[in-house]
């Protein structure tokens, strides 16, 4: 949370009901990531301009930060995107691996996790339903 912007809407899920974060806690027990997401999606509205991102509560920024990345996925106009995971992290497809010398890359592969970013053009066509 400390490299996230001062102005952004930070909303968790505890799945296991530990409420570390009672300020921005939603909500607390089992479910499915995509019912949770749009549990937290639903529970009050999202700016028009705002990007949603979606991580577990394990991703690590080693030499960027959520911020660099979402500024550098708005300056590519992406609507869906993922940073890539260093090959020394668990990783189970080789195309989100970072490459050398590499600052994006196009696919047509994203995975759900650990970190999904949507913009706010294509944010709608890929949240399942709102709560």
């Amino acid at each position: 949370m400390r490299q996230c912007p001062s102005n952004a809407d930070i909303r968790l899920w505890a799945l296991d009901c530990q409420d570390y974060f009672p300020r921005i806690t939603v909500g607390s027990g089992p479910g499915g990531k995509f019912e949770l997401v749009n549990r937290l999606i639903g529970c009050k509205p999202i700016g028009e301009r705002a990007w949603i991102v979606v991580a577990d509560d394990d991703v690590l920024f080693v030499n960027s930060s959520l911020a660099a990345f979402i500024r550098l996925c708005a300056r590519a106009s992406l609507d869906l995107a993922q940073p890539s995971h260093s090959i020394a992290s668990h990783f189970n497809h080789s195309v989100t691996v970072a490459r050398p010398w590499s600052r994006l890359a196009l696919t047509g592969f994203v995975e759900i996790g650990p970190l999904l970013a949507l913009g706010p053009r294509g944010r709608d066509d890929f949240i399942v339903s709102r709560c």
